[in-house]
């Protein structure tokens, strides 16, 4: 470029300055910001970083790149570059990773530096930029957002599925109870008066689980004495008809 040794940094930076925008202009460098292009190394000794730009979508593209839009390639080079990354690793990434990678390691990285976790500690960006690369495996206990939704919905199916059952039950159990209540009144009914006294005296007399507590309350008049005579009759309507059960609930 024709350019000789010189003390004055800033001339040359100048001297240099259109060659590299023209470079740019055509495609050829990425376009850096001055102050990242030039960094200091010692006194009279400066670093330069050319970076050359990737080949463009129709020009091809990585193989792990996938279809990322122009828009969701800002939205992941913008998230990388609130991290810590600079803007020409972010592009770089974004241009060659596939925008799942990318988007997978974000909250994972995240997920990492919320819970402090020391291999982020040092150095995150750079952490997150070689989880990139690398395609770096999920930390152990780390659940993505799709997976923690993927959960929570057969969570919610399951407890559907387990109130269906219960209400399918009680509603099994009441067409039970009914049928067996239409059961006991018919036979009830059956009777004359006489039988229905006979058998009223039978059932008092004999073992119920209901008889204790309905002699606490015989001659009251109570709703208590007239419940636990109910169940008591019915038993043994239900033991004459030949039911299993020995008792039922109240009707």
């Amino acid at each position: 470029m024709g350019l000789s040794r010189s003390p004055n940094v800033a001339k040359i930076k100048d001297v240099l300055q259109p060659a590299i925008e023209e470079l740019e202009r055509i495609g050829f460098l990425e376009p850096i910001d001055r102050k990242e292009r030039y960094t200091k190394i010692a006194p009279g000794q400066w670093k330069i970083t050319l970076v050359q730009r990737p080949p463009k979508a129709e020009e091809g593209r990585g193989p792990d790149a996938g279809s990322t839009t122009r828009s969701e390639r800002g939205e992941h080079e913008a998230a990388l570059i609130a991290r810590g990354v600079t803007p020409v690793v972010a592009a770089r990434l974004v241009e060659k990773h596939a925008r799942e990678r990318i988007a997978a390691k974000l909250e994972t990285f995240d997920w990492l530096i919320q819970k402090k976790d020391k291999r982020v500690q040092k150095n995150p960006a750079g952490y997150l930029v070689k989880s990139i690369e690398d395609d770096y495996a999920p930390p152990k206990g780390f659940e993505s957002k799709a997976e923690r939704a993927k959960r929570l919905q057969a969570e919610v199916e399951q407890e559907r599925r387990a109130e269906e059952a219960r209400r399918s039950a009680e509603s099994e159990g009441r067409a039970r109870e009914e049928a067996q209540q239409a059961r006991i009144a018919a036979y009830w009914a059956s009777l004359t008066p006489a039988d229905q006294e006979a058998l009223k005296t039978r059932a008092l007399a004999g073992p119920s689980p209901f008889l204790n507590l309905y002699r606490q309350h015989q001659g009251r008049g109570t709703p208590e004495e007239r419940l636990y005579r109910k169940l008591i009759i019915e038993a043994q309507i239900v033991a004459l008809l030949g039911d299993p059960r020995t008792e039922v609930g109240p009707g």
